[in-house]
């Protein structure tokens, strides 16, 4: 049988650069299987609230994307999902600038490129991966997370409700390009406007096999709460997500709980009403039990957390 379907892996540990993170590496493309996303990092000041930025997965492997797309757009070949030539040519353009940098796209990028995006995001589940991977990175480019956001906002959102099912592959994407709505103004923005069925759908995640997947919803969840710091109704929602991720996963899993607790503590912090709720969510035995963890970032959070609830 042909198994290059399983060289294609959503790279899962050479993701993204930023605080307290290692590494790239080469290989096939995935959707990145590593713990490679980006981590909170502990400078003098605590990690809760978190205040050092959102947590972005901004490393990618354009080459094996493309490709990806070409043979994901061949096996759609008669289709009304099928690109024209036209637009093949549109996207490789929109590839051959993102290949100049290395970095988050920078820069103005073509409209008609945007707009084969924004098409492809209609893709059937089998294809849909390596779509939501190439939006991920374009949604930190500010025009083009207007364009995603504003123009393409029906088919994003029919896309990330396709992509909160399994396969891994999907959910793992979409979790990455919604955590990376918080790098821009138009994205933040639609994410918050969509952040209750965002976390209805997403929730459900932290008890995937998947440990990129368990990891990249903790980054959106550390995000959604410091967006939210300021709106007691909206972080009610988010608060409950992170203490369903606590709940759910293997003790093992110290970047998932440390993301877990990070946002929690996030929502909770400087709010009476939210620390009663923790209190009432039983979090305080959540924390002593990860007191004494071998990891120090988990043991360090756990404290903070047994701290504002006055435990």
């Amino acid at each position: 049988g042909d198994n290059r379907r399983g060289n294609f892996s959503v790279d899962q540990s050479k993701g993204a650069s930023g605080p307290g993170i290692a590494g790239t590496g080469g290989g096939a493309y995935t959707p990145d299987q590593g713990a490679g996303a980006q981590a909170p990092k502990k400078h003098t000041e605590v990690y809760v609230p978190h205040r050092v930025g959102a947590l972005l997965f901004d490393s990618a492997k354009y080459e094996g994307m493309a490709a990806k797309l070409g043979e994901f757009n061949g096996a759609l070949s008669g289709t009304p999902n099928a690109l024209s030539d036209q637009e093949s040519a549109a996207l490789q353009g929109l590839f051959t600038s993102l290949q100049s940098s290395t970095g988050p796209p920078s820069g103005a990028l073509s409209p008609e490129g945007l707009a084969v995006v924004v098409k492809m995001l209609a893709w059937p589940a089998a294809q849909l991966f390596p779509v939501l991977d190439l939006a991920r990175m374009l949604v930190l480019n500010p025009a083009a997370a207007q364009s995603l956001t504003g123009d393409g906002a029906a088919a994003l959102r029919t896309a990330i409700t396709t992509a909160a099912a399994p396969p891994a592959a999907n959910q793992l994407t979409a979790l990455r390009f919604l955590a990376n709505c918080a790098s821009q103004d138009a994205s933040q923005h639609w994410l918050l406007a969509n952040r209750p069925e965002v976390l209805d759908m997403f929730t459900e995640c932290s008890s995937s096999s998947n440990k990129n997947v368990r990891l990249a919803l903790g980054n959106l969840l550390v995000n959604i709460a410091v967006m939210t710091k300021q709106a007691a109704d909206r972080k009610v929602q988010c608060l409950s997500a992170a203490v369903q991720l606590l709940e759910s996963v293997d003790t093992d899993d110290v970047e998932a709980i440390f993301r877990g607790f990070v946002a929690a503590g996030t929502a909770m912090h400087a709010d009476a009403q939210l620390l009663e709720l923790g209190r009432d969510m039983g979090l305080a035995d959540k924390a002593r039990a990860f007191a004494s963890c071998p990891t120090a970032k988990v043991a360090d959070c756990s404290k903070e957390i047994l701290a504002i609830l006055g435990a």
